[in-house]
Order: C-alpha cells, then sequence, then structure tokens
C-alpha cells in the first residue's frame, strides 16, 4: 500500500525543468531522490492563418490578408501541397474545418527558419495561383498572379541563427498547390522546410 501511495506521490510531483528535463521528487519520507527524465520537446511548425476570399467574385492579386480576420488556424509541419485539382482542397487543409475551401482561399503562414550554417541558402516557391516568400519582413520571392503550378527561386545569404519566415498564397480558380523547399550550404538538393530546420 505505501508503495502504492509513493508512486502516487511520485506522479503528482512533476515540475518542469527548463524545457529541457522533468523532475521527479520523493518526499514520503524516503531518502531524497531526484530523477532526471528527459523530454522531448515539441517539433517546430508552422503557423497558418486561412482565409476563406469567398465574398470576392474573382481573387487575382494578393489581398492584403493583414487587413483579414483568418476563419482558422492551423499548425502544420511544412507547406508541402503538390499541384491538384479544382475539386480537391490543398492536402493541408485535408481533415480539418477548411477542407471545404477549394476555390478563392488565401493562407498566412509563419515560422522560425534556422539556419545552421552561415552560408547561400536557395529557397524555392511553387505555386498555384499566387504566393509571396519574406525574411525578417524583407520580400525574398513575389510568385504573384494567376498563373499554373511553377517555381521560383532566390539564393540569400546568411549567417547562422533564426529568421522570421513568412509566406503568403492565394488560390482563385482552378488547380491549386504551395511547396516551399530549400537548399542548404553543401547541399546538393531541396529539402522541405519542416521541423528539423524550424525553432
Amino acid at each position: 500500500m505505501k508503495n502504492l501511495i509513493l508512486v502516487t506521490l511520485i506522479a503528482l510531483m512533476v515540475v518542469a525543468c527548463d524545457n529541457q528535463a522533468k523532475v521527479l521528487e520523493c518526499l514520503d519520507g524516503c531518502d531524497k531522490t531526484t530523477i532526471f527524465v528527459p523530454v522531448k520537446p515539441e517539433p517546430a511548425k508552422f503557423t497558418c492563418e486561412v482565409h476563406d476570399l469567398s465574398a470576392s467574385p474573382s481573387v487575382t492579386v494578393m489581398p492584403n490578408l493583414d487587413a483579414l480576420s483568418p476563419s482558422l488556424v492551423l499548425q502544420v509541419d511544412s507547406l508541402n501541397n503538390p499541384s491538384v485539382s479544382e475539386t480537391t482542397s490543398l492536402s493541408m487543409l485535408l481533415n480539418t474545418p477548411a477542407e471545404s475551401l477549394k476555390t478563392r482561399v488565401g493562407l498566412d503562414c509563419t515560422a522560425n527558419f534556422k539556419a545552421h550554417t552561415s552560408g547561400t541558402y536557395q529557397f524555392t516557391l511553387r505555386s498555384d495561383d499566387g504566393s509571396e516568400l519574406s525574411l525578417e519582413g524583407i520580400n525574398l520571392i513575389n510568385h504573384g498572379g494567376l498563373h499554373s503550378y511553377s517555381a521560383k527561386s532566390v539564393n540569400v545569404m546568411l549567417d547562422s541563427g533564426v529568421y522570421a519566415l513568412r509566406v503568403k498564397y492565394f488560390q482563385n480558380f482552378g488547380d491549386k498547390g504551395l511547396t516551399l523547399t530549400v537548399k542548404r550550404p553543401g547541399v546538393s538538393f531541396e529539402e522541405l522546410i519542416d521541423s528539423s530546420l524550424l525553432e
């Protein structure tokens, strides 16, 4: 019985310790013991505001998303939405309340990009229709207007560190898609920007 009470007390005495470990302390008259249990941090993600633009009969240029209230805010692992038809939702909207938004939709996605090393980073933004990429408030890619799924790239010299990243996107009618990748210094291939490159 005493062992059961002790286990219960230990389970209750869980305290956060600098986001890296949890401390369990035995306080039931036994020898004081501190046990460090590693805590796996939550993976960093994109925060995406989803905007229903269906009040407009047609969306041909990037709307002022800052002036709009989002219909929904999502946390997503990456911006990986290959081209799909008009009757299909973007993959990031599947199984969400925004799944029905298949035309006239806007996205405003933010994250903290982590440059692990200094050097040249090549960002590539693919979209159908318009999209924009900015880093620390500086517009790097403007892939605006109505167009099919296509790519624009930019090379940027970055010091190692963390940078505020933002992607804006709109879809009018027809096929749609949005994908963001990066080619890091010393790496010969494109990678999706996911939790390994976010902070």
